[in-house]
């Protein structure tokens, strides 16, 4: 988190949160236009995947992704547990991850450490790739900052948002959380 957003202050966070949201949402307008995306598993792949690969921040997508990917409640809901389930299991193949032993906390701590250690911008352009191999070459979201900005200015997207945000509970955990690894010996 602090590689993306280390010299914002709070509002500059919370704007580019919402446009990762407002990108999320658009992926899920553009797959539904192009009719190349069928299932409700492959809409929400895309969805993640164009999150990141987009993204002003794309180290807060991520980390947002393997989030949802140690909830322990996301296996009350089939569809969006089999795509985060499958774009991570993708991500730690594209970044070249054979094996990790332990448990889930310990693959998606082997997943952002390796993707820290890729250069700016290689983490978008891995997952643009990955997005492509997946869905087709012209199937990603194409956004100016200015048309994500006024995308994620949307009442939809407010209200997601706001849902989401519910006491600011998400910003507190992406600024105050300690990293996934455990730390205690």
């Amino acid at each position: 988190v602090k590689r993306d957003l280390w010299e914002n202050d709070e509002f500059e966070i919370i704007r580019k949160i919402e446009q990762d949201i407002a990108l999320h949402e658009l992926q899920h307008t553009v797959d539904e236009l192009l009719g190349a995306i069928t299932t409700s598993v492959d809409t929400e792949r895309s969805a993640f995947l164009a999150e990141i690969a987009l993204s002003e921040c794309p180290y807060v997508a991520l980390v947002m992704l393997l989030e949802l990917y140690l909830d322990p409640s996301l296996r009350f809901n089939l569809d969006y547990a089999t795509a985060v389930l499958s774009d991570v299991k993708d991500l730690k193949k594209a970044l070249g991850i054979t094996d990790t032993e332990g448990d889930k906390k310990d693959e998606a701590n082997a997943i952002l450490e390796k993707a820290l250690e890729l250069k700016n911008g290689e983490l978008p352009d891995l997952t643009r790739g990955l997005h492509e191999r997946l869905f087709g070459a012209n199937a990603l979201a194409r956004l100016e900052p200015y048309e994500a900005e006024t995308f994620s200015s949307s009442k939809q997207i407010r209200d997601i948002i706001k849902n989401i945000f519910v006491g600011g509970l998400l910003i507190g955990a992406l600024l105050f959380t300690p990293p996934l690894r455990d730390t205690a010996v």
